[in-house]
């Protein structure tokens, strides 16, 4: 995914390299590579442990902030009160999520007023990536096409910021062509006719470009391949 290409260039000199290898998340030359994207899951993964633990300090100076300012307190009261008066999981996540939701302004104001801090500025735009490229990575697997249109939709101003034009330009052009699509088309792609099963199970599916590049691409690429095919003057002949 060339997203986590913009990403690795983006957050390039914070110290993120260094921080993945002495944590002994990937090998040094392995964290090198991550700034450019590759290798794909372990880059994901990698950004995954990163972004829990940012999202835990974030969450942590935000109670501060609200306890501070008397914004949103008595939510985390409720909160606690009902994890820990939970029976139920089902009827917990029902509940948690109408109160967590009534956080979405405090966190929006909490995340402006550190948001002139280059640092903090960073950092924010950081896990706000790597949540974008989750999103992507989550509708692929489920098949959800809304959810993989809001996800394009996000990308074009970071690959613009880092050079990527073309990708920025033509991620634009696609957007605007499946806004036209027939509604017969439409349907199927609800229906989550967007990407391809290689095994049995529920939400395990990629893009058929990843289906392709990890199939047919990578035997070709491989001895006995396209690799090098026109290199040799007899196989060109024929």
């Amino acid at each position: 995914m060339n997203f986590l290409g913009v990403i690795g260039y983006l957050i390039q000199s914070s110290g993120l390299e260094e921080l993945l290898s002495e944590a002994s998340i990937l090998l040094p030359g392995t964290a090198k590579k991550a700034m450019v994207g590759k290798p794909f899951y372990r880059c994901v993964r990698a950004h995954l442990i990163v972004l829990e633990a940012l999202s835990g300090l974030h969450w942590n100076s935000f109670e501060s902030y609200c306890i501070s300012s008397c914004t949103g307190s008595s939510v985390f009261d409720d909160i606690a009160g009902i994890i820990a008066s939970a029976t139920d999981g089902r009827l917990i996540q029902v509940e948690l999520s109408t109160h967590l939701n009534s956080l979405t302004s405090p966190i929006a104001e909490f995340d402006n007023s550190i948001n002139t801090y280059p640092t903090s500025k960073l950092w924010l735009q950081y896990i706000r990536m790597v949540l974008i490229m989750l999103q992507c990575l989550l509708a692929d697997r489920c098949g959800n096409w809304d959810l993989h249109l809001k996800a394009i939709r996000m990308m074009p101003p970071f690959m613009a910021s880092t050079g990527h034009n073309k990708y920025a330009i033509y991620l634009t052009m696609y957007l605007q062509d499946m806004e036209r699509v027939p509604e017969q088309l439409r349907e199927q792609l609800l229906q989550g006719h967007i990407t391809v099963e290689r095994s049995v199970g529920s939400d395990n599916a990629v893009s058929p470009d990843h289906a392709l590049e990890s199939s047919l691409n990578l035997e070709a690429k491989q001895k006995g391949g396209i690799k090098g095919l026109t290199l040799n003057g007899t196989a060109v002949a024929k």
